[in-house]
Formats: structure tokens, C-alpha cells, sequence
């Protein structure tokens, strides 16, 4: 048999199921075939379909195919997994067109509030850290005071070297939030995120470099803070706090568009 011949037998196979739709997607749908790709498949019923009897039926379509088969019962798949194979199968089976209008505006309309309800959670994110970074600059400049010879006293040097150290994680939790919420590239590092941020047009290459130095700064301070240098504390306090301003503004921005 060709493809097409047993795409038909797994039509009457599913039968069945008493199924809505039947959709093909991944790599068969997109004639994409290849000797180690399995065949996706995907269906909608009026009834409710016991998970082994899914399973077991999918063995019989593998038998159809020569090739493993993943059936897929949309009443059971996440909202982002139907609207994913909504938006690219093929519809290769309907009985009621206009129940399968019904489940896939339905669909896109659940996705589409997931989005919205996950850019919410993503300004909150944003909110919480930026204003995170804010309180240890103001606690770093009160502390400081203008004054070098702060930094000649332990308790105000452990406090100000904390918060530039929390504001440093603030800015590296922000980046990471955002490329992971943005799908804008895989961080392999702390510093890695602020470079998928300029990549991406988020930051400038001139910010990147200062926020990747501020990371280097934090690792000493967390990992070996008897070697801080006062000197390098002094130069960040003095020059480099703005930086944090930058990069709020550059991230406000952003999350604004």
C-alpha cells in the first residue's frame, strides 16, 4: 500500500473511536517522511477513550504504517499541544464541520488566554525584579553616602557589596525570565542571557558587556568575597550603578511593546 492507502486504513481503524476529526501532524503532514520518523496522529471523539485502549490501538496503526505511531486524544492534550498541532496538521477525517470549528475556535481562544495570562505573570516578573534592583541601588547610595571611607567600615561594606550583588541576580534573573518566556535563545550561563538579549535587539553590545562584568563581580563577592577588591567596589559604586538604570530602562522598553 502507499501512504495514502494506509492513511485510509487508519481512518477505518479509528473509526472505532467515533471520532469528530482526525488530524495528521508532524513531519507526515508536512511530506516530510524519513526511515526514523514516526507518524503523528491526532483525534477528537464525542467519547471518552480509556488511555490503554489508546495505546493498544496505536499498536495496531504502528502495524499499519511499519513505523511507530503516536495517537494523540485531544480531549486529553494540553492547550498549547492542540493549539501546536491545530495550527500545522492536516485534517484528514471530519463527520461535523461544524463541531470541528467549534473545537478549534474554542482551542485558539483557550491559547490565546494562556498567552495573555502568561504575559501578566511575565510583567509581574519584570515589576517584582526592577523594583528589586531599585532598592538596592538606593540602599547602596544611602550606605555609601558619597563617602570612600564607607567602605573602610565592615558593616557598611558587607552591605554594600550584598546589594550589588543582589542587584547583579535581580539582572540575571530578569534576562533569563525574559529569553525563556520570549523563546529568544538557550542561555548556557549567567552571562550568557544578557548575550541572547543583545542578540535579540534587547540591550545594546555596550550594556551586554557592562552586565556581563557586573556577573563576574557577583561570582567573586558569592564565591570568594575576602578577595573583593575595594578599589573595583568603590569604581562600580561610582561609575557603574547607572548601569542598572540602563538596563531597567532597556527592559521596560522591551516588556512594553
Amino acid at each position: 500500500m502507499d501512504f495514502e492507502e494506509k492513511l485510509d486504513e487508519a481512518i477505518k481503524l479509528l473509526q472505532d473511536f467515533n471520532p469528530v476529526i482526525i488530524y495528521l501532524f508532524g513531519s507526515a503532514s508536512r511530506g516530510e517522511l524519513r526511515n526514523e520518523s514516526d507518524i503523528d496522529i491526532s483525534f477528537l471523539s464525542d467519547d471518552d477513550i480509556d488511555e490503554y485502549i489508546c495505546f493498544m490501538k496505536a499498536q495496531e496503526l504502528a502495524s499499519i504504517f511499519n513505523r511507530d505511531v503516536d495517537l494523540i486524544d485531544m480531549k486529553k492534550a494540553s492547550t498549547v499541544f492542540k493549539a501546536q498541532i491545530i495550527g500545522t496538521a492536516k485534517k484528514i477525517f471530519c463527520n461535523d464541520e461544524n463541531k470541528r470549528m467549534y473545537f478549534e475556535m474554542r482551542s485558539f481562544k483557550e491559547y490565546a488566554l494562556l498567552n495573555e495570562e502568561r504575559a501578566e505573570i511575565l510583567k509581574d516578573i519584570i515589576f517584582n525584579k526592577i523594583s528589586s534592583i531599585e532598592r538596592c541601588i538606593n540602599r547602596i547610595e544611602e550606605v555609601y553616602c558619597g563617602n570612600p571611607e564607607s567602605l573602610e567600615d565592615y558593616t557598611k561594606q558587607y552591605s554594600i557589596i550584598l546589594n550589588i550583588q543582589r542587584a547583579c541576580e535581580c539582572s540575571i534573573d530578569l534576562a533569563m525570565h525574559i529569553v525563556s518566556e520570549k523563546k529568544l535563545g538557550i542561555p548556557q550561563n549567567s552571562r550568557d542571557g544578557f548575550e541572547v538579549l543583545e542578540s535579540n535587539g534587547v540591550v545594546e553590545k555596550k550594556l551586554s558587556n557592562k552586565m556581563k562584568s557586573m556577573v563576574g563581580f557577583r561570582n567573586i563577592a558569592v564565591h570568594n568575597y575576602e578577595n573583593v577588591n575595594m578599589k573595583v567596589v568603590q569604581m562600580i559604586i561610582e561609575k557603574h550603578l547607572g548601569d542598572f538604570a540602563e538596563y531597567i530602562y532597556a527592559i521596560n522598553k522591551f516588556a512594553s511593546k
